[in-house]
């Protein structure tokens, strides 16, 4: 019997919800990583090297900032203090 209004079931399905969302979200990392690779190796090899590496930083950050709005994260922004 759970003294804290859960029963083991319930705090078991919930560790399976949380890891389910770790999961998706380790999946998408290896996907947006593979995509910058096949963009730095296939999609953009006859470019300045350079250009190449400005493109590839910027699939990324947009990939991170998709993550952040996806995880509902971006109001925290204001809680950074500034030195």
């Amino acid at each position: 019997m759970s003294t804290d209004g859960g029963s083991v079931a319930q705090k078991q399905r919930g560790m399976g919800l949380l890891h389910g969302s770790w999961l998706l979200y380790a999946v998408l990392s290896a996907v947006f990583a593979s995509l910058t690779a096949i963009l730095g190796k296939v999609g953009i090899s006859d470019i300045n090297s350079n250009l190449g590496t400005a493109i590839r930083t910027t699939v990324v950050l947009v990939m991170a900032w998709l993550m952040v709005f996806v995880s509902g994260k971006q109001h925290e922004i204001n809680g950074i203090e500034m030195k």
